[in-house]
């Protein structure tokens, strides 16, 4: 505060004014970055949407109660997503007869090249493209994102990016949901 005393009296007032200022828009800034209910929470319930699967037909979450789904947006260009598609496999391989729905989310529009990723890739399970409105409502930054919706359709976990190191972490959580 000895700057304050040095100050002349007129110069005091500006800065006794700037400071509130900052302190104000500092108590409004932190106001608004307080925890907000999103769709990555992990008590939100996903509404029911629909997404074209890349053989023309339609994939509606409700098709799917009480069934635990993976959603995994992907792009084809991104590396992390190309390293994925072997973790996406193996759910497909180990969970999906146990109930779990596993469906690779796309929002390009090229359906061409989302074809050669999948046929590169072997990738099994349901993909769709063209699924921009999906992508903007589950807030997606980057690629990939997975999403782990329990039997009610409540986020249960997500994760951001990928490196096989996170496969037994999605393992177990997926192991937990189909136990409940």
């Amino acid at each position: 505060m000895r700057i304050i005393h040095k100050l002349t009296s007129k110069y005091r007032i500006i800065f006794i004014f700037c400071l509130s200022v900052l302190m104000l828009s500092a108590v409004f800034f932190l106001n608004s970055c307080a925890k907000k209910e999103t769709i990555q929470d992990g008590s939100v319930q996903v509404e029911n949407f629909s997404l074209t699967l890349v053989d023309g037909k339609t994939w509606q979450l409700d098709s799917y109660k009480n069934k635990p789904v993976m959603l995994a947006f992907m792009a084809p260009n991104c590396p992390y997503c190309k390293m994925s598609t072997g973790m996406t496999n193996k759910l497909f391989d180990d969970y999906s007869r146990k109930g779990l729905q596993v469906i690779s989310i796309f929002s390009n529009s090229d359906l061409e090249e989302i074809k050669e990723f999948i046929e590169h890739f072997n990738i099994k399970n349901k993909v769709s493209y063209n699924s921009k409105e999906v992508v903007r409502k589950f807030k997606i930054r980057g690629y990939p994102y997975f999403f782990l919706l329990d039997r009610e359709h409540k986020v249960q976990e997500y994760w951001i990016g990928y490196h096989p190191t996170y496969d037994e972490e999605i393992l177990a959580e997926i192991n937990f949901v189909l136990q409940k």
